[in-house]
This record gives structure tokens, sequence and C-alpha cells, in this order.
């Protein structure tokens, strides 16, 4: 959501952050990828 100057660094920390609530519980509430909500 935050696509200022650094958009490919904080892209990655985003992934990797939603990529934990995937294999955690959250992917449900927030899951932007599709192979979060195909894991569930």
């Amino acid at each position: 959501m935050n696509q200022r100057h650094f958009g490919s660094f904080s892209d990655v920390i985003v992934t990797s952050y939603f990529i934990k609530l995937c294999h955690g519980h959250m992917c449900l509430l927030k899951a932007p990828y599709p192979k979060c909500r195909s894991k569930n």
C-alpha cells in the first residue's frame, strides 16, 4: 500500500509479512495472494 520511493524494498518486506501470515492464520483476513487462499 505504501508505494513511495523504495517500493521494491517495501514490496519484499510486505510480501514476507503476508507470507508469514499465510502460513499462520491471518491469511483469510487479508490474503492479497491467491496462493494464500489456495493453501487454506
